[in-house]
């Protein structure tokens, strides 16, 4: 009974700093103190845990980005003494989710899985056993895409860690897929540990998994890029000399992005990432010389990037081979370029009108489609935003 009155105490000095809107880094640290204080007096304190969120989301909105470390040490200390506390789990995983702490949640998952393991012992068609496997899940489920983020930041930086991001992005999924099949087997079974199950966790596990394999064809694809960086030291050479490649054309170091997009084609021929850069290289240089007057050499490297995008364009149905770059998002960049290239060679060329028409058809066309591939895409907004202002 004490311990409750003292608990109180704790949480309603900490509701007085959230109601007064957080004046300063000071009264935000003393109201995690107090929250702590207030947990660590009744564990089971429901509204402790509500306000710790709250006060975490006032506080993150309202600038102070170190809201959402406090709540993570908080919580890390309250999991240590309640490991079956699952609404403060959810609370802890929503936290490292924002701020993309992969490390700590990785740490969280190895908690998780013993702990898993240790009530499968016990029973495992305890309710406890089915709320581990959801946040075990939606653990998996909120690494995934940092995995998935950072592996396609490092598509211009650092071939290695593409490679190794591929890997650890299918072992995840592995991961995920075990433990989704264990809980679908689970509910199947026992009708009520779904019906009485934590609603929040199961949605949100729920909404991760479905978000995660929206696009199976995207996961098959990546899959079968891990298999061949396992077993194919060519495939690995040729992402690796393409994202060499991509490093020296962010540099606008032309001559040297060339030469490795050569070799990771030599290496791997089937590399159609490869062969589109070559194709951007060409587009490139061809719009430059046009600038600079030499519009006879300008207009034979447009034509040559115009048939190369067409070799390209005839394979996309196989997939690209550049792990992290989806199908749909390498279609779409190819019919943009294309799109782009057929803008560039009009604007050299002096045909007659029904050439520039037949012109404008082609260019539409591709704009079309790469737009339907990736309503997103940069390249194909510009294109469009200058067609309405300027026509063609």
């Amino acid at each position: 009974m004490i311990k409750s009155k003292v608990s109180r105490y704790y949480l309603s000095k900490a509701e007085k700093i959230h109601k007064a809107n957080i004046l300063s880094d000071k009264d935000l640290k003393k109201a995690y103190v107090y929250i702590e204080k207030s947990l660590q007096y009744n564990p089971q304190a429901f509204k402790a845990l509500n306000l710790l969120e709250d006060l975490t989301d006032s506080a993150y909105r309202g600038g102070y980005s170190d809201a959402l470390e406090m709540e993570v040490n908080v919580l890390k200390k309250y999991l240590n003494k309640n490991p079956y506390n699952w609404n403060a789990y959810l609370l802890i995983i929503n936290a490292l989710a924002l701020r993309g702490d992969v490390f700590v949640l990785n740490e969280i998952a190895g908690n998780l899985l013993v702990t898993t393991e240790f009530l499968k012992g016990k029973n495992a068609k305890d309710k406890n056993y089915f709320h581990a496997n959801l946040t075990l899940g939606l653990c998996y489920g909120t690494i995934i895409p940092w995995i998935e983020s950072e592996g396609y930041l490092n598509i211009n930086r650092n071939p290695q860690k593409v490679i190794e991001k591929t890997k650890e992005y299918m072992e995840y999924m592995d991961k995920l897929y075990e433990v989704s099949v264990l809980i679908k087997k689970m509910a199947a079974s026992d009708k009520i540990l779904k019906k009485n199950a934590l609603p929040r966790l199961l949605n949100s596990y729920n909404i991760s998994l479905e978000d995660i394999m929206k696009n199976k064809a995207e996961v098959l694809r990546m899959k079968a890029i891990a298999e061949k960086i396992k077993t194919d030291k060519q495939f690995i050479k040729g992402i690796s000399m393409t994202v060499e490649g991509n490093v020296q054309f962010m540099k606008k170091d032309f001559s040297k992005a060339r030469i490795m997009y050569a070799g990771a084609v030599g290496n791997y021929p089937d590399f159609i990432d490869a062969k589109k850069q070559i194709a951007e290289i060409d587009f490139q240089q061809g719009a430059l010389l046009a600038i600079t007057g030499d519009k006879k050499s300008a207009i034979q490297l447009l034509y040559k990037a115009y048939e190369e995008t067409d070799d390209i364009i005839e394979l996309l149905e196989r997939g690209n081979q550049m792990p992290f770059v989806s199908k749909s998002k390498f279609s779409a960049e190819t019919y943009s370029l294309k799109a782009a290239i057929i803008s560039a060679i009009n604007a050299l060329r002096k045909g007659n009108p029904r050439s520039k028409l037949a012109l404008e058809r082609e260019f539409k066309y591709y704009l079309d489609k790469a737009v339907k591939h990736n309503p997103e895409n940069r390249l194909a907004r510009d294109l469009l935003d200058r067609y309405a202002r300027e026509g063609f």
